[in-house]
């Protein structure tokens, strides 16, 4: 108990802030001991729109996560969605400097893999291990301490513009949190909800959250696709506002409590009574019409996660991956069904795991990339997020322009 260690992880999406506390142990056990939650409008495509309230949000759900939990919380590791990222993959190859890999070694190979050229308002953000490879050996996950003389490494790039996460940081200081790392989402919520049988064999996680949905895929235990699609839960809860005429806030409410992803397993004889609105008359409608404008934007979003797997050659024969669900908008009715059909592939919710204590408070998948947070940082992954350097100089916007252009 003496060397257990309190971990918060802080996942800011579209829509809302979740914060999840837990307790490590020197194993990388976790107890959650306490979770946090605030809904927010602050944040929008990525940008902080509304500082105030962004900066009270995070606020809210770190008092809440303390309450429940019992501790001050100073120290935060964060998870960003809905931030429009581009993916990339390099390679790195490094001359081990001695007898076998060792940590500096790795450190090399990382820091030759993400050297990119990138647009000059860009930078590569985050720089995650693919498999590495030490002279004829291939596919090696964990390569330290093998002996060998050249040391190789194929990654996954992030690149983003830095000003959204500094501001994030700032966000954060204000409301009382110091961020110690970033941790890409895809990252955190596969740390939660995946085991490394399931990144062996190869499965896709799919997290659907408010304005995006990001793809992850596993295979031979390592990540060897992302990308994030700029289409989310919002898309559902808009064409409800407009082909009801109702209010947003009403839409997604609609789409929370009589959604379906499949409009034949609704009721025939099931009705939804609409909001009154501006003077209007109360309103009923069928509840299969709310279920068929649920299910052509969620088909339209499985169209777009199977075209981007197809798209990069991970389909094996015939066959997609397997897929797991995250992100608080794939909690819609009837959702794997579709996806089954759709992706023609087995389908499940993803339930966190390797977590112990008030695990029934982090099983709704809102929370599973906080709680992923919590158990990358208990586990001692390695840092993927690319620090900015102390010593270096701001550039300006020319300078910068130069060397691109250089």
């Amino acid at each position: 108990m003496a060397n257990d260690v309190i971990i918060a992880g802080l996942d800011i999406g579209s829509n809302s802030i979740k914060c999840v506390v837990g307790v490590a142990d020197a194993q990388g056990g976790v107890d959650i001991i306490g979770t946090g939650c605030a809904t927010t409008k602050g944040m929008r495509a990525g940008d902080v729109q509304n500082r105030a309230e962004f900066v009270a949000a995070i606020r809210r759900a770190r008092e809440e996560a303390e309450m429940m939990a019992g501790v001050e919380l100073n120290d935060v590791f964060v998870s960003v969605s809905g931030i429009p990222l581009e993916c990339d993959s390099s390679f790195g190859a490094w001359c081990i400097e001695g007898a076998e890999v060792a940590e500096t070694d790795i450190r090399q190979v990382l820091r030759i893999a993400r050297a990119r050229q990138v647009a000059p308002t860009t930078d590569v953000l985050f720089c995650v291990p693919g498999h590495y490879m030490v002279d004829s050996h291939i596919d090696i996950v964990a390569p330290i301490g093998l002996r060998g003389v050249r040391l190789e490494v194929d990654v996954h790039l992030n690149i983003g513009k830095r000003e959204t996460f500094d501001e994030i940081a700032r966000c954060c200081k204000e409301a009382g949190l110091s961020v110690g790392t970033f941790v890409p989402n895809t990252l955190a919520s596969g740390e939660a909800l995946l085991r490394a049988e399931d990144r062996e064999m190869g499965i896709a996680l799919v997290d659907i959250g408010g304005s995006t949905t990001e793809i992850s895929v596993y295979r031979g235990g390592a990540l060897v696709f992302s990308t994030n699609l700029p289409v989310g839960g919002e898309r559902v809860t808009s064409d409800l506002s407009i082909m009801f005429q109702v209010p947003g806030v009403e839409a997604e409410r609609l789409k929370q409590t009589s959604g379906s992803a499949l409009s034949w397993k609704v009721g025939d004889h099931e009705t939804v009574e609409l909001p009154v609105v501006g003077g209007m008359r109360a309103r009923t409608v069928a509840r299969s019409e709310v279920a068929q404008v649920c299910e052509a934007r969620y088909e339209e979003i499985l169209q777009l996660v199977r075209d981007a797997i197809v798209s990069e050659g991970l389909v094996v024969g015939v066959r997609m991956p397997h897929v797991v669900f995250t992100g608080g908008a794939s909690q819609i009715a009837n959702l794997v069904d579709l996806a089954e059909r759709v992706l023609s592939t087995p389908c499940v919710y993803g339930e966190p795991r390797s977590v112990r204590g008030m695990v029934d408070m982090v099983r709704n998948p809102k929370y599973a990339a906080a709680t992923g947070i919590v158990l990358y940082a208990a586990r001692k992954r390695p840092d993927v997020w690319v620090p900015v350097t102390p010593t270096a100089p701001a550039k300006t916007l020319f300078s910068r322009l130069l060397d691109w252009i250089r």
